[in-house]
């Protein structure tokens, strides 16, 4: 059954003779933002700092053991 089905599920008031209740009205799809702001949301997620952190770290690791960098700072 898809979200946009109408019909009532089998084995419900209508297989007894009864009313089947009314579909409630969808909502109107909300209208999009305008106006500056709205190209990203409020809080941005940590993936582009995360992805740098583990980079430059794997970098540095690299460095490391390459004997370009000492072990002890």
């Amino acid at each position: 059954m898809t979200t946009h089905d109408d019909r009532p599920p089998t084995g419900t008031a209508q297989q007894y003779g009864e009313a089947a209740p009314a579909a409630p009205a969808m909502p109107a799809p909300a209208a999009p933002a305008t106006g500056p702001g709205n190209a990203f949301p409020a809080t941005a997620t940590g993936v582009p700092l995360s992805v740098f952190a583990f980079g430059f770290s794997l970098g540095i690791l690299g460095l490391i053991d390459t004997g370009i960098l000492s072990g002890c700072f």
